[in-house]
């Protein structure tokens, strides 16, 4: 892309094992906005009904100068389940070309 921006592709297999329709979110953390980090996805969330699967299609677009001399980077996004709450974190590997 223009002016040293980089897009990834990733996608997330969720499961839902209760007995009542679940609904997911993904965030970036503030740090990693604040470097031009973009989380850009096709819905803000996504419900899954119960004993039913789904796939998380997602994109990240990041400046290349976060990424290490080896072209990569840990970031841990946020997958949260919006019924409890509750949030786990999901570390993913950002790529481009090596610096």
């Amino acid at each position: 892309l223009a002016d040293g921006v980089i897009l990834n592709h990733f996608k997330i297999h969720v499961m839902n094992q209760s007995h009542v329709q679940e609904e997911f979110e993904l965030s970036i953390p503030k740090a990693a906005a604040d470097q031009g980090v973009r989380l850009t996805q096709s819905r803000p969330s996504t419900a899954v009904g119960a004993g039913e699967s789904a796939e998380i299609q997602f994109f990240l677009l990041f400046p290349r100068t976060i990424l290490s001399r080896n072209g990569d980077l840990d970031l841990a996004i946020a997958f949260k389940e919006t019924r409890t709450q509750t949030t786990t974190p999901k570390t993913i590997t950002l790529l481009g070309p090596q610096n």
